[in-house]
């Protein structure tokens, strides 16, 4: 991957629970990755990228440089909005792909 078609920047973020005052667990999120570069689409369901199925619950798609440790129980800001990662695919060595959907 190019570094010239990285022009955006995101952060992944991880889930976290702690304790709130009466000792109810609550969840938070902490920083996983910040300042990631990233290349940006907003795709459908139907549609193909580079022969590689995009999944059906998808509506944006984040390329990056592989970061290790990154799962689908984390989530992406990126403009000031979270995206769910509801898919990481790793398709060449040193790229990989997160299928993201608006968060809830």
């Amino acid at each position: 991957m190019r570094g010239g078609t990285l022009h955006e920047r995101i952060s992944i973020e991880t889930p976290t629970e702690s304790a709130d005052g009466s000792g109810q667990l609550i969840r938070t999120w902490a920083t996983y990755k910040a300042n990631v570069p990233a290349d940006h689409q907003n795709v459908s369901g139907g549609e193909t990228l580079r022969g590689r199925q995009v999944s059906a619950q998808a509506s944006h798609l984040f390329r990056i440089r592989t970061v290790d440790g990154v799962t689908t129980e984390m989530r992406v800001l990126w403009g000031g909005e979270y995206y769910g990662i509801v898919n990481v695919k790793e398709p060449y060595t040193r790229e990989m792909w997160l299928e993201c959907r608006e968060a809830d």
